[in-house]
């Protein structure tokens, strides 16, 4: 008996520690999903109608997360930075490459089902709605890679209840173009951090060599006015310049007698 407790007990905390660490992911996923600049940012919005719920996970792990990794790289680090135009150039040949996969799977998908022409499965239980602010071209793209994934697990839900296409094989597509849209925000994560190390790097090494500079012209400056205390201190100027204004004074006029007293003794 008392086992029996002590199992419903350990089973009702398992419960409640789950049911905690879900509700905490939710809140996650809300604070992240409202995120906003601090500083005014144009933008645009944009309506995300998702009726999978395998998008609308995609939607708060890719969107959102590449939303502030793409608003760090155009707002926050320096233009002529180039940590930035490196990643600049990855962010769109990484975000063409998972569109244009996700689009050719889409294509090859509807060409399946025009081609057996099954009968479409009724809906979804639960679609949302998202109207989200796309800071930048980027993030509108992305926008439009969920939107397609949204379209390609249609599609399978299509096949899959038409008997085309078995659980596994729509449990293995689901998930690998959802690992693949996940691991685009995760490299534009990565991306983002990195050129944050790059300028932080190249901030403190400015740092130091200005911190040098004035160090050095602290050290002239202190060296300069050492010499300074211990020169002996210079004659005065005025006081030769006084003297020999009092010396040419009494010369002169010696000099104006001489040709008097020769013109006198030349008289005599």
């Amino acid at each position: 008996m008392n086992a029996a407790v002590t199992d419903q007990t350990a089973a009702a905390g398992g419960r409640t520690d789950r049911d905690q660490r879900q509700s905490a992911k939710r809140t996650r996923r809300l604070e992240m999903a409202t995120w906003v600049p601090k500083q005014s940012t144009p933008y645009r919005l944009e309506k995300l109608v998702l009726k999978s719920s395998a998008a609308q996970y995609v939607y708060h792990l890719g969107l959102v997360m590449a939303q502030k990794s793409l608003y760090f790289f155009y707002f926050t680090l320096p233009d002529n930075n180039e940590a930035v135009k490196a990643a600049d150039a990855i962010v769109t040949k990484k975000v063409d490459a998972v569109f244009t996969a996700i689009d050719d799977e889409v294509k090859r998908l509807t060409a399946v089902i025009d081609s057996q022409l099954p009968d479409r499965h009724t809906g979804y239980s639960d679609t949302l709605t998202f109207e989200v602010a796309m800071y930048c071209p980027e993030a509108a793209k992305i926008g439009d890679i969920v939107r397609k994934y949204d379209t390609l697990v249609d599609l399978l839900d299509t096949l899959w209840f038409a008997g085309f296409v078995k659980r596994e094989e729509r449990g293995a597509l689901i998930q690998k173009y959802r690992a693949m849209i996940i691991g685009l925000a995760r490299q534009l994560y990565l991306l983002s951090r990195q050129a944050r190390s790059s300028v932080t790097r190249q901030r403190a090494q400015r740092d130091k060599e200005r911190q040098e500079v004035a160090d050095r012209r602290a050290a002239a400056a202190e060296s300069r006015s050492a010499d300074a205390a211990e020169a002996p201190p210079p004659a005065a100027p005025a006081a030769v310049a006084a003297t020999a204004t009092d010396a040419s004074v009494e010369e002169a006029p010696a000099k104006a007698a001489t040709p008097r007293a020769k013109r006198v003794a030349a008289s005599a």
